[in-house]
């Protein structure tokens, strides 16, 4: 059974045995100690959030791909096929260099590779940027940066992008003018956040000012729209069993 409630079938039909295939590689790099710890980390997130250790602890890195690689690369997927609604010709012309801040595994950037083959966009550049070491998950031809994600590395080290995409980055509020202004002064083509609807709501209410802000240094006017994505139902394989389903709703805030 597929995710029914996503109308591009296709995208998942293709990423299915893909993401099948890198599971069965991954697992052979993951002892069953490490995993039955990382499992354990993971389900902590019904009590408490993730740590810094959790997500660099080899077993939880394996669960954690296992169960929400999928979900992350539909959701980017459709933000990014969304998006391309609202671009001009020249703007999906431009687009030609990808960032995913607070990566993981990558999923975001496969489905955005995926999504711009489709399209005939090449060549073009996908970068991961997270504060932990995802390296191995990583395609050999993707750009993989293992730095903290603060002010100063999204003003001075960042790789400039066409597209910055931020999927479950950062659920701390009073970090959102920390990473989406210097993204703005970086003038991308687009900005997507994907997150939990509390925190799009919260992102909204403050995103006035933050255009504000930023047109007194720049001509450009944004644009913002946001949408719910629907509850993801699981989705089963050969390899992984039951992925686990979102457990509450998201939404996706594009800036173009």
């Amino acid at each position: 059974m597929l995710c029914e409630n996503y109308h591009d079938q296709n995208f998942t039909e293709w990423l299915l045995p893909v993401y099948e295939r890198e599971t069965r590689k991954f697992r052979r790099t993951c002892t069953l100690k490490k995993y039955k710890d990382g499992q354990t980390r993971f389900h902590n997130y019904l009590t408490n959030d993730w740590i810094h250790e959790d997500y660099d602890h080899p077993g939880f890195q394996f669960y954690y791909y296992k169960c929400l690689f999928i979900r992350r690369a539909i959701f980017a997927y459709d933000a990014i096929k969304t998006l391309w609604i609202y671009l001009n010709d020249d703007q999906k012309k431009s687009v030609r260099r990808v960032c995913s801040l607070g990566s993981g595994p990558g999923a975001e950037l496969v489905a955005m590779e995926h999504f711009l083959k489709e399209r005939h966009v090449t060549p073009f550049k996908m970068y991961g940027v997270d504060f932990s070491n995802w390296r191995q998950y990583y395609r050999s031809y993707y750009s993989f940066l293992h730095e903290k994600i603060d002010r100063f590395f999204l003003q001075h080290e960042c790789p400039s992008s066409d597209i910055f995409i931020l999927s479950y980055f950062s659920r701390n509020l009073g970090r959102i003018d920390e990473y989406l202004e210097p993204l703005l002064t970086k003038n991308p083509t687009a900005i997507i956040v994907i997150n939990a609807n509390w925190y799009i709501r919260e992102v909204l209410e403050r995103i006035d000012e933050l255009k504000q802000k930023h047109s007194q240094h720049s001509q450009r006017h944004w644009h913002v729209h946001t949408y719910k994505l629907p509850y993801f139902k699981p989705v089963y394989g050969k390899v992984g069993g039951v992925y686990m389903p979102t457990i509450y709703s998201t939404k996706v805030l594009l800036m173009y």
